[in-house]
C-alpha cells in the first residue's frame, strides 16, 4: 500500500527571492517535519505533498520551481493575492 503524507502550512519550506533566489523558509515546522520525516524509516512515505504559499507570483515560481524538481518534497504552492494574504495572515492568524 502507497503511503502518502499531506502537510499544509501556511508557507512552503522554500521562498522564491527576486534577488537571492530559492531560500529555505524561516521557522520550526520545516525542522520539525524533516526530523519526523528521517527519523523514523518504518513511515517511509512514497509521496510527500506540501502545500502553502509560495512567495511570489505564479510565473517565478514556475521558473524557479524548475531548480528544485527533486528532493522531499513535491510542492503545491497556493497563490493567494497580497490584500487576501494580509488580511488572512496579519488580521485573522496572528491577532487569534
Amino acid at each position: 500500500m502507497e503511503k502518502r503524507l499531506f502537510i499544509v502550512s501556511n508557507r512552503l519550506p522554500v521562498t522564491i527571492d527576486e534577488e537571492q533566489g530559492i531560500q529555505p523558509s524561516s521557522g520550526g515546522l520545516v525542522s520539525a517535519m524533516n526530523g519526523y520525516i528521517h527519523a523514523d524509516t518504518s513511515q517511509r512515505f512514497s509521496k510527500i505533498f506540501w502545500a502553502g504559499v509560495p512567495g511570489c507570483s505564479p510565473g517565478k515560481w514556475a521558473e524557479a520551481s524548475k531548480e528544485f524538481l527533486t528532493g522531499d518534497f513535491n510542492y503545491v504552492p497556493v497563490f493567494v493575492n497580497s490584500v487576501e494574504y494580509n488580511g488572512y495572515y496579519n488580521g485573522h492568524s496572528n491577532s487569534t
